[in-house]
């Protein structure tokens, strides 16, 4: 395993054992960290893929500042989504990425969607390819925040988190995940989070899921609470080369509940292609 900084960036890089097999550049959700694929890199790199995990600026030990947005929100805005999609786009250009999938969790499934949506549109650099395939888990076209959350994290940091975690896991997930989870949110800090989550509040690209070309995965947890199923599946229904998966008993961090059978969607996936292959849908 290569483990790196590049402008402060901090990430984790384990090159494919088959030529012919992807990067998986794996891209976390809003407060987390690159340690919350840990359940994905032994199996993936197993199986010969390289692995690419990244802490987001000021994420974990990435200390940089995100890079100047690619482009504003409709209205202007400056949008953070785009900084990190910039901050993805340089780190992949820097290691001369060329067959590699793009794997999102929440906010980290907005950067994957904006990193395709931006290239259709020119944005992104015309020398860098695209992924072949996009992985989507416990995401949206639009992610909808609950106010309530805003107001907790500006007067009890410590009552938001429980409020998260209370929608954030399936019935069966282990007391363990709740505590990393915990760990990685409170060392972030709660600006972090509330900058994140304001960015999700703003995140909307539901007109322009039909743009969307490149095969797509979509996973939710049936029980997630915090983009509940019918998120994943509007995607499903917008997206043309789109599949969806619905893991049982599993709630917003699916991929660490149920690795088993996320790392198996993946895995198969890549390995039949998506036409041939099917799981819990």
């Amino acid at each position: 395993m290569v483990v790196k900084v590049v402008d402060n960036l901090d990430y984790d890089l384990i090159k494919p054992k088959k030529g012919s097999l992807p990067h998986l550049v794996f891209i976390h959700g809003a407060g987390g960290d690159k340690s919350q694929w840990d359940s994905q890199i032994d199996f993936l790199s197993g199986k010969g893929y390289g692995v690419l995990t990244i802490s987001l600026p000021n994420h974990g030990k990435s200390i940089s500042e995100p890079n100047v947005s690619l482009t504003q929100d409709s209205d202007g805005r400056k949008s953070l989504i785009n900084d990190y999609t910039n901050d993805i786009v340089g780190l992949i250009s820097f290691l001369e990425l060329q067959n590699y999938s793009l794997v999102g969790h929440s906010m980290g499934g907005a950067i994957v969607l904006n990193f395709v949506l931006l290239a259709d549109r020119g944005v992104v650099n015309d020398s860098q390819p695209l992924p072949k395939t996009i992985f989507l888990i416990g995401t949206g076209a639009k992610l909808n925040i609950a106010p309530v959350f805003f107001d907790l994290l500006k007067d009890d940091f410590n009552e938001a988190l429980k409020l998260m975690s209370k929608f954030s896991y399936g019935s069966k997930a282990d007391r363990s995940i709740k505590l990393k989870n915990q760990n990685i949110l409170t060392n972030n800090g709660k600006s972090i989070l509330y900058d994140d989550l304001e960015a999700c509040r703003h995140f909307d690209v539901r007109e322009d899921l039909k743009k969307i070309k490149i095969p797509t995965v979509i996973i939710c947890g049936d029980q997630d609470q915090m983009t509940p199923p019918k998120f994943s599946q509007y995607l499903n229904e917008n997206i043309s080369k789109s599949q969806l998966f619905l893991i049982p008993d599993a709630g917003h961090f699916v991929f660490q509940e149920a690795p088993t059978q996320v790392n198996t969607v993946i895995h198969q996936t890549i390995l039949s292609g998506m036409d041939n292959y099917s799981f819990i849908q």
